[in-house]
């Protein structure tokens, strides 16, 4: 386990093989095609379905002792799925997402959560895999947001953008990223779509004196840690 933290901590990213079978990732993914069918997509497009967690009931996803396991020994034993960051599933026919362009998934260090991927159906293809910048997650904040994190070719250290490797994703793998640390998605094809299921996680918030209401518990509780007394005082 330390190794695995020790990695993550270092490099910004780490891969977990067959978190969830590969029939599970078939069912599902065959869900979101024919619910994308025809109202959101068609052949050779590509789309984002937001809210998948509530409206595809995928907590038990995330509670199945695989993932919990995963999930646990990078952010400890309370930790929450977050609602309104990521929490998508993209589907990719070969038309090109915005994640294609390398970029972090958020503005601050100290705002730090964890992204999950998880492959759900993934052609036998390189071309589909994601692509990052192990350690970038160290760089200074730099360049314009694009929302929620920073392209990194608007970015002062974008020619270190040829220090990008590719990374395997399978149906059923995950992959945990720090928000810093640089990415970008792969494409799928025509014949067979890219998709894949983001979220973002994080332990539970010890100087929150409530639940967050954009936070679902899915492992242990939330835990208060902060000064039992204190006072605000006007100037």
């Amino acid at each position: 386990m330390k190794q695995h933290q020790l990695f993550f901590r270092q490099m910004g990213y780490l891969i977990d093989r067959r978190v969830f079978s590969q029939e599970a990732c078939r069912a599902l993914s065959e869900e979101v095609r024919s619910n994308c069918a025809t109202s959101i997509i068609g052949p050779q497009e590509s789309a984002r379905i937001e809210g998948v967690t509530e409206n595809y009931n995928l907590r038990e996803w995330l509670g199945s002792q695989t993932f919990a396991d995963c999930a646990t020994r990078l952010l400890g034993p309370n930790w929450n799925v977050i609602l309104n960051r990521h929490n998508h599933i993209t589907i990719d026919y070969g038309g090109g997402l915005a994640s294609g362009r390398s970029h972090r998934d958020s503005l601050q260090w100290t705002r730090s959560f964890l992204t999950a991927i998880i492959g759900l159906d993934m052609p036998e293809s390189s071309q589909s895999w994601p692509v990052i910048v192990p350690g970038s997650h160290l760089w200074p904040v730099a360049a314009r947001p694009n929302g929620g994190g920073y392209w990194l070719d608007e970015d002062d250290q974008r020619d270190m953008s040829d220090q990008e490797v590719l990374v395997r994703l399978g149906p059923g793998d995950v992959l945990f990223l720090d928000p810093m640390t640089f990415h970008r998605a792969g494409v799928g094809f025509k014949t067979q779509p890219r998709i894949v299921w983001t979220i973002a996680l994080r332990a539970s918030d010890e100087l929150s004196l409530y639940q967050p209401a954009n936070e679902l518990i899915v492992q242990g509780e939330h835990v208060y840690a902060g000064q039992d007394r204190w006072e605000r005082r006007d100037a």
